[in-house]
């Protein structure tokens, strides 16, 4: 019998040897899950980030990369794979779309699913690399690499994570391979947060790829939001509407009357539509700080978490009186 696919152990194989239909189907069944993981996220799981990574690394990473060693050479698909994470991110944190991946990643210590992909990819290279000789997977891989694309294939993984050779890494373990694939993957993201224009100040007080404090701490959603909007300049201001709005910075102007564009000082240190409750912020601001560049770093730095309760504070509710003060 013909076919023009079949499945054989549960990957899908084509007889025009694309992996289309296999890329598909791992988008579709991630997608499925990762609907129910955040069904239950916003409904009964009391939106709790910690617990929600934890479901979508159990499960839809095994979904999205099962079998990628053999299908996933091709970075287009990798990047497909990789909206699944950059969706699930974004929904959970609360930011809007256009939020660079490279800062999801940063702020929940997450690697990309193409260095997990890449990662499982010379894992299986190794092992074939160990092989004797003589053996004839050893063989039938190496006369096929010859002839088609995936030698292009390798040495592109290989320049991006810096690897010297496939025969200077395979005595490696897993875990120095893992070490030094992430390695590589967090200073790529670390390259993208230095010089993004979306947030310019995320750089100047998030040094490292890792599980920002607050998302444990700050257990109250409104409240997280509030302060993950602060950081990644995503809170309702006149700079945000500007930069969808392509208008001019100097025209975005605090609604306050002040005459002052409505940038992330202004807005969190100045604008006296908050005043009434802005001395919860002094309050915990150290006088030896000089400059409002180093209090806002200090705000946000997550590094105390009274201090990250203040902020959380203040910006939910200076959310609720803009948002009153602009509809009267």
């Amino acid at each position: 019998e013909q076919c023009s696919s079949f499945k054989y152990l549960g990957i899908i194989f084509q007889a025009s040897l694309s992996w289309h239909a296999q890329l598909q189907a791992s988008i579709l069944s991630a997608h499925r899950t990762t609907g129910a993981i955040l069904k239950f996220f916003f409904s009964k799981g009391g939106q709790l980030i910690a617990p929600a990574i934890k479901a979508f690394l159990g499960k839809v990473i095994s979904q999205l990369l099962y079998g990628v060693e053999i299908w996933g050479w091709q970075q287009k698909i990798l990047d497909k794979l990789e909206v699944v994470q950059n969706t699930f991110l974004r929904r959970i944190l609360g930011l809007p779309q256009g939020t660079p991946a490279a800062l999801l990643r940063f702020e929940v210590g997450l690697p990309s699913i193409s260095s997990r992909a890449h990662l499982k990819m010379l894992k299986y290279l190794i092992r074939l690399a160990n092989l004797p000789d003589s053996h004839v997977v050893k063989c039938s891989f190496q006369f096929y690499v010859e002839k088609s694309h995936w030698r292009e294939s390798f040495s592109h993984v290989f320049q991006v994570y810096s690897i010297p050779s496939l025969n200077e890494i395979k005595s490696w373990n897993f875990s120095k391979i893992q070490t030094w694939v992430y390695a590589q993957d967090s200073l790529h993201d670390k390259k993208v947060v230095n010089c993004t224009r979306f947030s310019s100040w995320y750089s100047k007080f998030k040094y490292h790829r890792s599980f920002s404090r607050y998302l444990n701490d700050l257990t109250n959603a409104p409240l997280r939001k509030a302060f993950t909007s602060l950081r990644f300049q995503t809170f309702p201001s006149a700079m945000l509407q500007g930069r969808f709005n392509r208008i001019p910075q100097d025209r975005r102007l605090c609604p306050c009357g002040s005459n002052q564009i409505e940038d992330l000082i202004h807005y969190t240190l100045y604008c006296p539509l908050y005043v009434s409750f802005r001395s919860r912020l002094h309050s915990v601001l150290p006088t030896t700080l000089e400059s409002d560049e180093d209090r806002i770093k200090f705000l946000l730095a997550d590094v105390f978490p009274h201090v990250t309760l203040s902020v959380a504070t203040f910006t939910f509710l200076s959310i609720i009186i803009r948002k009153r003060f602009v509809a009267d």
